[in-house]
């Protein structure tokens, strides 16, 4: 199974190699809704049993982000219409209900698991601080600030027990990064470069950790650490929404964004060069989400302009054609996945509430 990781920085960061300027980039990257309506998963060429979109209520204002730590054990969280942090769970034969974690966010959480019973998440809170809340598997600690002042979304990482890795773009637009080594958090280092969307970072190994902006040229812009920090490189591209990376493997990578045309654009490190852009198609209405659940394999998800939601998958050897999964979103598709040939997918709808398909 693929775990995304994150790493540890030692050194600063050179700043990017051209000055960009800073946007306030959106949580949620979705332009429109409409009504959420129940519809049955149609993974045609895949194989994999399809199910039906299902309520699980909640009265929810931010996209969902979902962990698991486990086989068929999932976690949810999102930041009520109160400002609290909301959880539900599957404990591998039912949805336990809703409970509020508390906390004054002004963002929607993003969520990681190191181990088997621990979760830790993370969100800006109402003060532009990192908010931070964690469950050891017996209880819920308090929230805790871990300081700084964001102008993005958080983003997090883990590439191992113990160890924790958060980013962000700072209100200088820079990218920021405060990490938790086992003993103790590090403090706040900018990593330099001046964004203009929320990083997204991955890892593929233990100190190993890549993450992507995209900057006011709209090129994407990557930089990663490896024992040391690398220098920013532009990547090119002409691109429209804050990336997504996933990983399958040592070596491989895969970074997906939206384009100006309104279609999929996707990069890929084999392990010795990048790939050129290419484009997948589609006409989203939102940023892609990607995840995958083994060695290469990929599913792309988005929102489309008919409110859908959207899916093409990769199964190592063809990217297979985009399909609709039915609904109307009110929020881009949060995929998760505990197992290969497992994929649940969480969406808002326009009453407020969580939906899951699967």
């Amino acid at each position: 199974m693929l775990y995304l990781i994150a790493l540890v920085a030692f050194c600063a960061a050179p700043s990017l190699a051209a000055p960009l300027v800073a946007t306030s980039p959106r949580a949620d990257d979705v332009f429109s809704a409409a009504t959420m309506s129940p519809a049955g998963l149609q993974f045609r060429e895949l194989g994999i049993s399809a199910g039906r979109w299902e309520s699980l209520g909640g009265v929810l204002s931010s996209p969902p982000t979902a962990v698991s730590w486990g086989l068929n054990r999932i976690d949810v969280f999102s930041t009520g219409t109160d400002n609290a942090l909301w959880h539900r769970w599957w404990d591998g034969s039912a949805w336990g209900g809703w409970e509020s974690l508390g906390g004054a966010l002004a963002s929607p959480a993003t969520a990681v698991s190191w181990g088997p019973n621990r979760l830790d998440v993370f969100a800006r809170g109402i003060d532009g601080s990192l908010q931070h809340k964690w469950f050891d598997g017996s209880g819920w600690g308090g929230f805790e600030s871990l300081g700084g002042v964001l102008g993005s979304d958080p983003a997090v990482a883990s590439w191992g027990p113990n160890r924790l890795d958060i980013f962000a773009a700072g209100t200088d637009g820079s990218l920021q990064h405060k990490w938790f080594d086992g003993s103790g958090w590090g403090g706040w280092e900018s990593l330099g470069g001046v964004l203009s969307s929320a990083p997204s970072v991955v890892s593929w190994g233990p100190n190993r950790l890549d993450i992507f902006v995209i900057g006011t040229d709209a090129a994407l812009w990557h930089i990663w650490y490896g024992g040391g920090w690398g220098a920013w490189e532009s990547l090119g591209g002409a691109l429209a929404s804050a990336p997504t990376a996933v990983s399958w493997g040592p070596n491989r990578l895969d970074v997906f964004a939206a384009g100006n045309d309104g279609g999929v654009q996707h990069k890929w490190f084999d392990g010795s060069q990048w790939g050129g852009f290419e484009s997948l198609g589609g006409t989203l209405n939102s940023r892609p989400t990607a995840i995958s659940w083994g060695i290469n394999r990929v599913d792309v998800f988005a929102a489309g302009t008919d409110g859908a939601c959207w899916h093409k998958g990769y199964d190592g050897t063809r990217w297979l054609d985009w399909e609709s999964l039915g609904g109307t979103l009110t929020s881009l598709p949060v995929p998760n996945s505990w197992g290969p040939n497992r994929m649940d997918i969480f969406v808002v709808g326009t009453d407020g509430a969580l939906w899951h398909n699967y």
